[in-house]
């Protein structure tokens, strides 16, 4: 069972003008894509796959799976609701899930109230209740879980990572440290740089500087200032936020 769940963005939409889409999920982030209609896809090792209507996806982290829309014309443009979500412990996977929610009576029921809060939620996250929140949670989590189980994906087994990762996430707004977190876990400095890597494709330093970007990211779409979201995902003050973001849309350009 998933002990963390968080949920970044949720939305029911047709992919807008080609280049006012940003399609740049990175690591650290799942996707879950249920297709209303026109054409879209992802790619994966080297190959364009196509959505089928009514089918739900899921794009594990780590990966960097692009997808894509049709633009013909407007109807053509994929029209889906999504959500993208971080998990503890975080899908082991280079697959994407193609599963129908609709063969399963349970799972059915709830994607409608699912569907429903996408769509109130105008792709913003102040717009979700508490109460709908928790229930997304709870839907992602069961929804992943039993996907997970039917194609055979895993999720990080090593119950010392998983320690890790947790007290990542719990201590974003503070100055952890990597090497008090490598001591918590009962791992050498080098043993825990090492292992996470080899787990997570990233250093643990590189994992909480991508949680921390994204989760400011987020609290600034959703109008925080930059003082308020600097200070809850561990910036010194705010210039340091705004120097990070800068790097960050760098790195994208080259």
């Amino acid at each position: 069972m998933n002990q963390y769940c968080f949920i970044q963005c949720i939305g029911k939409t047709k992919v807008p003008d080609r280049n006012k889409w940003k399609n740049n999920v990175r690591g650290g982030i799942n996707r879950f894509v249920y297709v209303l209609g026109g054409e879209g896809g992802y790619y994966h090792n080297g190959e364009k796959h196509s959505f089928k209507q009514g089918y739900l996806y899921l794009i594990p982290s780590y990966n960097n799976i692009p997808t894509w829309s049709s633009y013909e014309n407007e109807e053509a443009r994929l029209n889906h609701t999504y959500v993208n979500f971080e998990l503890i412990p975080p899908i082991i996977s280079n697959d994407v899930i193609e599963f129908n929610p609709h063969c399963d009576p349970v799972t059915n029921k709830a994607f409608e109230v699912f569907d429903k809060i996408a769509e109130a939620s105008q792709c913003r996250m102040c717009n979700v209740k508490e109460d709908e929140l928790q229930y997304l949670k709870a839907t992602v989590i069961y929804l992943t879980n039993k996907m997970i189980a039917e194609f055979g994906a895993k999720t990080l087994d090593d119950k010392l990572l998983i320690f890790a990762l947790e007290e990542i996430h719990k201590g974003i707004a503070t100055d952890i440290s990597i090497r008090d977190i490598a001591r918590k876990s009962f791992m050498s400095y080098g043993g825990f740089i090492r292992k996470f890597k080899n787990a997570l494709g990233v250093t643990p330093y590189t994992y909480l500087k991508q949680l921390r970007l994204r989760t400011a990211t987020m609290l600034r779409n959703e109008g925080a200032t930059l003082e308020e979201a600097a200070e809850k995902c561990g910036y010194s003050e705010a210039s340091a936020l705004i120097h990070a973001i800068s790097t960050e849309k760098a790195s994208k350009i080259k």
